[in-house]
C-alpha cells in the first residue's frame, strides 16, 4: 500500500511539474505573440501602403449613369 502512496504521489508530482511547464511555455509565446499582433504593420506585411489616400475636400466621386 505504501509503494502505491508512493507511486502516486510521484504521478502527481509529474503532473504538476508538466502543468507548470506548459504554463511557462504559454506566456513566454504571449509574450513573444502580443506584440506582433498589437503592432499595426498588417498593411505593411500584405505590401500595401501604410498611410491611406485622402481625397480633397469636395472631390467626391460623382457616378453618372448613361440611361
Amino acid at each position: 500500500m505504501e509503494d502505491l502512496n508512493k507511486a502516486i504521489g510521484r504521478a502527481v508530482e509529474v503532473f504538476a511539474n508538466l502543468a507548470k511547464s506548459i504554463v511557462e511555455l504559454a506566456k513566454s509565446i504571449a509574450n513573444i505573440l502580443f506584440p506582433v499582433l498589437k503592432s499595426n504593420n498588417w498593411r505593411k506585411l500584405h505590401g500595401l501602403p501604410m498611410r491611406r489616400r485622402r481625397r480633397t475636400c469636395g472631390k467626391r466621386k460623382i457616378h453618372t449613369w448613361n440611361t
